[in-house]
């Protein structure tokens, strides 16, 4: 027996019985895009942890550069106090500023070590004594140059709507909502299904023996094997041809009616949350390429203030050898050096940062930082 039977309303086409299975497909994309998210996320934190290890690493340079001038000066001093060309309030001075340099020495150095630490576990899998030990040296004080500093404002715009994966997912997820919509439509039709029933039979067996042979009713050509009941079945010998339409109309089908309103509202949720998203991203964009350009300023503006401090402390020691200047004054220019170098070292930690979150903001961190998703997915680095 064969029985075909194709839905004409309700329930017609290949798609709506494919419905979950384009549903599973288009969540197992959106699972992706979203690892990839977080991928993205993870690389950036890494990235700032690092910078951040950077700051803390330069910051400790200048704090000892600074211990170090303050040691010479106080030693040059206690000279001049033996040959009492200084009073020795000078050399009361120099000790303070000698106890200064060694607690910012001190505070630097634990820094160092809380971002060390912070670096260790990120990159770190399982807590190894011997890799606490270690020391975490910064090879790259400063990154490369990103050319989204030179791209216009509509350029990273297009380009986020392109890589970020939540572009992706929010499209992927209104577009299940759509089509769910349209098979709860579907389902509030009629059912009318056409069918067709053939079917073939194949009888066999002995005569009753306590039928007369001669009469009428005991008279038969029936088979008695297997094999010929069995070719009877398909030879069309005995076919059954069925052909037919069953209609069933619901008067009031209220539940497909509350589905297909909680659909409707899903479907415009769906398309409100990725026009909240995508107007998310533009202004993400925005934020990211205004504090870039802000980071920049700030770097330069920090340079120039390190150059002059520079120059101010340079002449100021020369002339301290003329006996123009005093030790103190030239221990003061050297605080304030110390000082602009740590806010330029502060400045291009936040323009580097800013880089990086630039990069994140348009969906460019994986292809700038040369990270596999594959290698991310196998947890091995292949390449």
């Amino acid at each position: 027996q064969v029985q075909i039977s194709q839905p004409l309303l309700a329930g017609f086409g290949v798609a709506t019985n494919e419905r979950y299975i384009r549903i599973a497909k288009r969540n197992s994309q959106i699972t992706d895009l979203a690892f990839k998210a977080q991928v993205i996320a993870t690389v950036t934190q890494v990235e700032n942890i690092y910078w951040d290890l950077v700051n803390a690493y330069d910051s400790e340079q200048i704090s000892e550069q600074a211990l170090g001038f303050a040691n010479k000066n106080l030693s040059d001093d206690q000279k001049q106090l033996k040959l009492q060309a200084i009073p020795a309030m000078q050399v009361m001075t120099d000790e303070s500023a000698v106890a200064t340099a060694e607690g910012n020495l001190t505070v630097a150095r634990a820094s160092l070590r809380l971002n060390e630490l912070l670096m260790k576990n990120a990159l770190t899998k399982t807590d190894d004594p011997a890799i606490d030990e270690m020391p975490v040296i910064p090879l790259d004080l400063h990154g490369a140059s990103d050319p989204n500093a030179d791209k216009s404002m509509d350029e990273l715009i297009s380009e986020a709507e392109k890589k970020r994966p939540e572009v992706a997912i929010y499209q992927m997820q209104a577009e299940v909502q759509k089509q769910a919509l349209k098979d709860i439509d579907s389902e509030l039709l009629p059912t009318l299904n056409m069918y067709g029933v053939y079917a073939g039979a194949g009888t066999a067996g002995p005569v009753n023996p306590l039928c007369n042979p001669n009469t009428q009713d005991c008279s038969t050509n029936l088979p008695t094997g297997f094999a010929s009941m069995l070719a009877n079945t398909f030879n069309y010998s005995s076919p059954e041809y069925q052909v037919g339409m069953t209609l069933s109309i619901n008067l009031r089908n209220r539940q497909a009616k509350a589905d297909q309103f909680r659909a409707v509202l899903q479907y415009r949720q769906s398309q409100i949350s990725s026009e909240q998203q995508q107007k998310g991203i533009r202004f993400d964009v925005r934020n990211s390429k205004f504090a870039l350009e802000q980071a920049q300023a700030h770097v330069e503006a920090a340079q120039k203030a390190r150059d002059l401090a520079q120059k101010t402390f340079d002449i100021t020691k020369q002339e301290q050898v003329l006996g123009a200047k005093s030790g103190f004054d030239t221990l003061t220019a050297e605080n304030a050096l110390a000082v602009a170098e740590s806010a330029l070292d502060a400045a291009q930690t936040a323009y580097e940062k800013a880089k990086v979150d630039i990069d994140r903001a348009t969906g460019e961190t994986l292809e700038r930082t040369g990270v596999s998703i594959d290698d991310a997915k196998l947890g091995v680095v292949t390449h």
